[in-house]
């Protein structure tokens, strides 16, 4: 499948990757808008809502619009981040063409379509400082949230990161606080646009924060397996509350569904949460999702919070490359290909958190793994057991 091998470009290139595909509701949008902070950490005022300001608020030289190290983040946004061409992806002519199969009118109009790639189109405006207008794409409040209470105090450098917190400043050192702000977008896309042609979408919290243009540094304390299964857990929720929402459910999307919670059950290497999900059935009937959605929020935050190290990665990854035997024999083709292809993307995830002399020797089986699972329709399991149990040996 094309789909799975762009992801792994992307995930393997350096900084310059890109990945651009959105599917965010207005709800979120507007709910984020809604927040309510304190204008200052230290005052006793009444809360005020944020509004937007827009990305102009920060592209001053002297703030995010300079050319030198500490002040170059509106620059590399505007010329290097995919995020700021989602409004010009609406202009095109696939979009042009899905937008006349769903019968939407113009996509760069339709709220199904803006509300993750022009998220301030049809922003009541008051939520808004001043009017801002779509061509503003993915921008900065899209990430760190509506700035009116913060915008002049977060570049104090008396400020402390709580400060900013409480101001309103939407925390993204927080791994489930940052795949919540990204998820919506980059998961759940509902089955009529599927049908309509739009690329599917796969959430890799650290494989996407390795290949977004970098404008940040990360905390010490960072570990990519940790932000690996906090995003397949918050993904997992994601893309089971699509399937309490649609009553008719696109069976590719089910499919996903199924084969990603088979893969965050195998986290329970790691996390005794996990364990609640291996009883839980493939059906998709009421209670059975309402209990998938609530244990795969709980395993995100639980995982967001731990104390992390990279032992805990390993295990993970260990436990991944030794369940070749679920992907053939009982598993019919379809499903086992599902699982195969969000497997070989954990494996790529893991495996870049190993010490680079491990990771070498694992890149020729990863090749593999990648190669057999790239088409669904093609894919063999007894084959792809065998090339997993090769790269469990160099482990």
């Amino acid at each position: 499948m094309l789909m799975l091998r762009f992801i792994h470009i992307f995930t393997k290139l350096n900084n310059n990757r890109r990945r651009v595909t959105f599917s965010y509701t207005l709800s979120r949008v507007v709910s984020a808008a809604l927040f309510i902070t304190l204008a200052d950490a230290s005052s006793a005022a009444e809360p005020v809502p944020a509004k937007f300001v827009g990305v102009e608020t920060c592209a001053t030289a002297g703030c995010h619009g300079g050319a030198d190290p500490k002040h170059f983040q509106f620059q590399f946004w505007k010329h290097s981040d995919p995020h700021s061409k989602a409004f010009s992806t609406l202009n095109t002519a696939r979009s042009a063409r899905m937008a006349e199969d769903l019968k939407l009118g113009d996509a760069a109009q339709n709220l199904q379509c803006t509300s993750c790639h022009a998220p301030f189109h049809a922003l009541p405006a008051n939520l808004m400082s001043t009017p801002l207008k779509a061509i503003e794409s993915v921008s900065c409040e899209s990430c760190h949230g509506a700035a009116s209470n913060w915008q002049r105090s977060h570049t104090r450098p008396d400020y402390s990161h709580a400060q900013r917190v409480t101001a309103g400043m939407r925390d993204l050192h927080h791994l489930y606080i940052r795949a919540n702000s990204c998820v919506a977008c980059h998961q759940a896309l509902s089955s009529d646009l599927l049908k309509a042609g739009h690329p599917e979408l796969i959430f890799e919290l650290d494989g996407q924060t390795q290949s977004q243009p970098r404008h940040w540094q990360e905390k010490h304390d960072y570990h990519r397996g940790q932000a690996w299964l906090t995003g397949q857990a918050v993904a997992l929720r994601e893309l089971t509350a699509q399937l309490q929402r649609e009553k008719n459910p696109e069976p590719n999307v089910v499919l996903r569904w199924q084969a990603l919670k088979w893969l965050v059950q195998q986290a329970r290497v790691v996390s005794g949460t996990a364990d609640h999900l291996v009883p839980l059935s493939d059906e998709t009937g009421k209670a059975n999702l309402e209990a998938v959605h609530r244990i795969a929020d709980q395993l995100a935050k639980e995982t967001s919070d731990a104390e992390w190290n990279e032992t805990q990665t390993l295990q993970l990854l260990k436990r991944l490359s030794s369940i070749g035997n679920e992907l053939h024999g009982k598993v019919a083709q379809p499903l086992a290909a599902r699982r195969a292809e969000r497997l070989v993307l954990a494996l790529d995830r893991l495996s870049a958190a190993l010490p680079a002399d491990t990771a070498k020797k694992l890149d020729a089986p990863l090749k593999q793994l990648f190669a057999s699972a790239q088409v669904l329709e093609d894919f063999k399991g007894d084959t792809f057991a065998k090339q997993l149990a090769e790269f469990a040996s160099q482990l």
